[in-house]
């Protein structure tokens, strides 16, 4: 730099002064060159190679250079080229956000408030919650030394700090959210005021899962202020939101419902669309009917309600009940339009827009899509910092464990440092105890379960998956006794247990866990035969690819073990193939190990497993006989394991090919549940995965296809003709 002309010194330290780049006629303006001095200065310094030119102006070569060239100016230059830079902004209607950073570099706090504000809503419309926090806050930093400045900023103080938090909350920081608004309710007397911050409070706390007796707190004291308005809607949906998170379901169903009716009266769509939720909820858990729970929730998500984070709300739970209870396809839709909702909105990082995320992941890892979960996945960064970051990456182990992945290692040691976090702490320590039984450590397994096991409340629902993983472990290890006996109780209690009662249901996921952990307890006390684990290996056949597998390994040993080879062998090879297509390394070596044991010869030996070509849904469907370990043609005439055609049937589970096969014989939903020896509403889950699979909106259409694709009306096994 030494070696520079006066001038294209001069016009460098201008140019680090508009920032890392800077446009042409900016630049000239700023330095009041004429068009032939300033181009000599400017090639002078792209050939020192400190600027490169691009189409329309100049960038630092390195930002470092840059904050160098700037930090060598006079404080009384830098303030005097801000403002002239601010000036010309100014007049060419430049970018609130870069106006902003000039006008308080020139220390004229005035415009810097106004293009603060500016700035902020601008990146709130656009999408970007992080940058429009950080404008506000900006705002609300010189908001006391400048006169007038409500009227500069177009709102008041309070509307700005509002605001700045509803920001923070977008970005996923809902402690810097909440903590703003203590802050606000702290300095108002303001009825209003303080119901609406303790609205919002209430609100934050519980996205962020905090303080529940705050939330509750906050919450009635925003009733109590609020007048008969939309505000007191909102108030009462938060309110009841709040009971709820406290399992005070009775007084939470009132409040909801009288937060509907105020809703309805005074036009708050935000506030009926977070009543219909509550509702929902409440119906789920203490209710009887799951029907009623999905219609109250697609009430909620029928039209915009005004507040996106609501609006995601309804969706992820709408499309949770469908996954818990078996109905795949529709949750995966649900769940892709409200990640696409969240990334479109800036809200991705926001408690539900992750929850969106991280449920789309799941559908597709239990449906068998694992390389559109991993891919999912590409974006739960593995060296996490927050807990937003570590809650996704927790559930990226599904799949980098399910496939022996050697990047699980590096994960989970970055999650650890999130133990603490009861969900992070249960999905990480979850899969790093199946992590160590697949590599044949089930005492590392164990210690992961127990940890586990000490945090989650007795009523939780979670403690079923847990403890039949704890009881793989104590199966293995070759325990019985009380610590087998204590993870059944566990298991048995949380199924029919909720937080205050009799749990009024459990969805096919739990009843499928539960089967899984009664079968483990049987391996690990030696009285197992094959019906406990077929009862599992049918409990997942509701579209749990890989967990329907892995019961079907059991049920093949188990089968060995009682000398039925021929059948062993057709659940193996069926086991074989789900592994192969899903590419679970782990699993399909101890398949295979299995195998080599019993003398059954691989099926997919000639399948390399990073490159499968057989679908999930079309090793479900093989169906081979075998008898002492012969292979025998089947009655197309194919050998056992033979790849057919895929065809619309073969995204079908062996289940749904049943039931679509009694729709194409005309029989009713009760009529198909008698006759498969399964209730009403299941046939119901597995008709509404049907038709989204087929991609048809009808019974009469599902039909048409099915005898389209050779399938037998009536077959009460649902093979073709």
């Amino acid at each position: 730099m030494e070696t520079l002309s006066d001038t294209a010194r001069q016009v460098l330290r201008v140019a680090a002064v508009a920032g890392r780049r800077v446009g042409h006629d900016l630049l000239r303006d700023a330095t009041g060159l004429g068009d032939l001095p300033l181009e000599d200065a400017l090639r002078e310094i792209v050939s020192q190679r400190l600027l490169t030119a691009g189409s329309d102006g100049y960038t630092f070569r390195h930002a470092l250079l840059q904050e160098a060239v700037y930090d060598d100016l006079l404080p009384g230059e830098r303030t005097r080229l801000h403002t002239a830079f601010a000036a010309l902004l100014a007049e060419r209607g430049g970018a609130p956000a870069e106006l902003a950073h000039h006008h308080l570099a020139g220390h004229d706090l005035p415009g810097a408030l106004r293009a603060s504000v500016e700035a902020g809503r601008m990146a709130a419309g656009l999408g970007a919650p992080a940058e429009a926090h950080r404008h506000y806050g900006r705002a609300l930093e010189v908001w006391d030394q400048v006169p007038e400045a409500e009227r500069l900023a177009g709102a008041s103080r309070p509307r700005i700090a509002l605001a700045g938090a509803a920001a923070a909350a977008a970005a996923g920081d809902y402690h810097r959210a909440a903590e703003q608004v203590r802050r606000l309710r702290h300095e108002t007397d303001d009825p209003a005021l303080i119901a609406e911050t303790g609205e919002r409070l209430s609100y934050y706390l519980a996205d962020a899962g905090g303080d529940e007796a705050e939330a509750v707190a906050a919450a009635r004291e925003a009733v109590d202020a609020a007048p008969h308005s939309p505000l007191l809607a909102r108030a009462l949906a938060t309110y009841a939101r709040a009971l709820f998170r406290q399992y005070h379901d009775k007084e939470a169903a009132a409040t909801a419902a009288r937060a509907l009716e105020v809703a309805e009266a005074t036009g708050a769509r935000d506030a009926e669309a977070s009543a219909l939720v509550s509702l929902a909820l409440l119906e789920e858990e203490f209710g009887t009917s799951v029907e009623q729970a999905v219609d109250l929730l697609t009430r909620a998500t029928r039209r915009p309600s005004g507040d996106l984070s609501i609006d995601l709300r309804a969706r992820f739970n709408l499309a949770r009940i469908h996954y818990e209870n078996g109905a795949l396809a529709v949750a995966a839709r649900i769940t892709e339009d409200g990640v696409r909702l969240a990334e479109e909105t800036g809200l991705n990082w926001s408690t539900f827009g992750t929850d969106l995320r991280f449920l789309n992941y799941l559908v597709h890892y239990a449906d068998g899509d694992w390389d559109a979960a991993e891919r999912l996945a590409g974006g739960f960064g593995v060296r996490v910092g927050t807990r937003a970051e570590a809650q996704l990456s927790s559930f990226a182990l599904f799949v980098e464990v399910g496939r022996g992945r050697p990047g699980a290692e590096e994960r989970l040691r970055w999650l650890s440092r999130f133990w603490s976090d009861d969900l992070i702490s249960y999905m990480g320590r979850g899969m790093a105890a199946e992590h160590a039984l697949w590599r044949g450590d089930p005492h590392t397994a164990l210690d992961h379960v127990n940890a586990i096991v000490a945090v989650l409340e007795p009523f939780d629902p979670s403690l079923i998956r847990i403890a039949a993983t704890g009881l793989w472990a104590l199966a293995d290890l070759g325990r019985t006794g009380e610590p087998c006996d204590d993870l059944l109780r566990r298991a048995r209690w949380a199924a029919e247990n909720g937080p205050n009662g009799p749990r009024g249901r459990l969805g096919p996921e739990g009843v499928a866990w539960l089967a899984r952990a009664e079968a483990e307890w049987h391996r690990a006390n030696g009285t197992e035969d094959p019906e406990v684990w077929r009862r599992a290996t049918e409990a997942f056949g509701f579209g749990f690819v890989y967990e329907e597998a892995r019961s079907r390994w059991r049920l093949a040993e188990s089968l060995l073990r009682a000398g039925d080879r021929a059948a062993a062998r057709v659940e193996w090879e069926r086991a074989v193939h789900v592994a192969a297509a899903l590419g679970a390394r782990p699993f399909l070596e101890t398949l295979r190990a299995v195998g080599a044991r019993a003398g059954f010869p691989d099926p997919t030996a000639a399948t390399p497993t990073a490159t499968p070509t057989v679908t999930p849904a079309d090793a479900s469907a093989v169906s081979t006989s075998a008898h002492d370990g012969e292979a025998q043609e089947t009655a197309a005439g194919e050998p056992p394991g033979a790849a057919r055609e895929p065809g619309r049937l073969a995204a079908l589970t062996t289940r749904e090919r049943e039931v679509l096969a009694h729709v194409a014989a005309g029989l009713a939903n009760r009529e198909i549940g008698d006759r498969l020896f399964i209730s009403q509403k299941t046939v119901s889950v597995h008709v509404s995965n049907i038709l989204a699979k087929l991609g048809v909106t009808s019974r009469t259409q599902a039909a048409a296809v099915a005898l389209q694709e050779g399938l037998s009306p009536g077959a009460p096994d649902g093979n073709t003709v």
